[in-house]
């Protein structure tokens, strides 16, 4: 009987949530969905710094050992797994490594954005720490406790820096995951364990003098007959237009560089915005003044924008060209078409 009983709580601990178990209470602290508001460093627009987080009980286990502290943490670590870290890919920066940020979900941090941190228990004498670039060469794991007695909770200490490849033109807000913490503690004959995501909100606002503001363009198509769209990748109903943006007075004789999302598949890494009207198997895709197509930034791809003017409040403008195109992967009909793009500025 004991057998069966103990096979049957395995199985239900694999249809529960394995990110978030229920040995231990998890607290929903600043690194587990609280913001972070890095400050830009004028000395180096590429570099945001943010100051110390602390929470003193990410896992407490005391509900499990009747608030006892006489329990144990029997391992306790951190890894990247789950995080939104990208070890494969690094840039230095004044003696620091910084690891690439990826699938956050936002196009700029995707494309420019990396992340240095250091991390230590929240205990304030004999503290075990570490940096990043310390758990990449460890496997992407800190070990912070073994057969720790006395010890039923678990905090941290943590301190991101941000380095970006391109800076920001505007305030970026983004949930960032930076890893999964672990841990088993032990009291009695029982071991407790829970396994949260440790995450943050993080608000990137950039020097106040360093800003663009787009302007949005509707752009109206001409009414074109199917026949011109006969063969796969034709194209008719060329339409130029401009988009133009006014920048602070820091950002005076500045080349930009623009990235533009497909605002109805952020991947999309093509060169055809989706079509989300009546009409099948046409597209839009974009050109610039010179007919080169612009390609859409779902895999990072970028394309110059131009040179902002002199003086005291920039501008810029770039002339592009929208197309029907025929996508031919499938049956051709005739409908509405509507397609929306969003387009970032960014500067080295």
């Amino acid at each position: 009987m004991n057998k069966i009983l103990f096979i049957l709580f395995f199985i239900t601990c694999l249809l529960s949530d394995p990110a978030f178990a229920d040995d231990c209470t998890i607290s929903s602290g600043l690194l587990r969905g609280g913001t972070v508001s890095p400050a830009n460093s004028t000395s180096d627009t590429h570099v945001y710094t943010a100051s110390m987080m602390t929470h003193a009980s990410i896992v407490s286990c005391l509900t499990r050992t009747n608030n006892n502290t006489t329990g144990a943490i029997l391992n306790s670590s951190l890894s990247l797994t789950g995080s939104n870290i990208d070890t494969s890919t690094s840039v230095s920066n004044n003696g620091l490594t910084y690891y690439k940020l990826t699938n956050t979900g936002n196009e700029f941090i995707d494309n420019y954005g990396y992340i240095y941190f250091t991390v230590s228990d929240n205990n304030s004498a004999n503290t075990p720490s570490t940096t990043l670039p310390s758990m990449v060469s460890n496997g992407g794991t800190w070990n912070i406790y073994s057969n720790s007695y006395n010890r039923v909770t678990q905090g941290l200490r943590f301190t991101p820096t941000f380095y970006f490849s391109k800076v920001p033109t505007s305030t970026i807000t983004q949930t960032l995951i930076f890893g999964t913490y672990n841990v088993n503690v032990t009291y009695g004959f029982n071991t407790y364990y829970n396994s949260p995501l440790i995450y943050s909100s993080v608000v990137l606002t950039p020097v106040a003098t360093n800003t663009c503001s787009v302007q949005n363009t509707t752009v109206t198509l001409p009414t074109t007959n199917i026949s011109s769209l006969a063969s796969s990748g034709s194209e008719s109903g060329r339409t130029a237009f401009t988009i133009s943006a006014t920048c602070s007075s820091g950002l005076a004789s500045t080349a930009m560089t623009g990235v533009m999302l497909d605002a109805n598949n952020v991947n999309n890494s093509s060169y055809y915005l989706t079509n989300t009207g009546t009409a099948t198997d046409i597209s839009v895709k974009m050109y610039d003044s010179s007919n080169v197509a612009i390609p859409l930034g779902g895999n990072g791809d970028s394309f110059s924008f131009g040179t902002t003017t002199a003086g005291t409040t920039p501008t810029i403008s770039k002339r592009f060209y929208a197309v029907y195109r025929r996508n031919g992967s499938t049956t051709l009909s005739a409908g509405t078409i509507k397609a929306q793009a969003t387009i970032s500025l960014f500067y080295n």
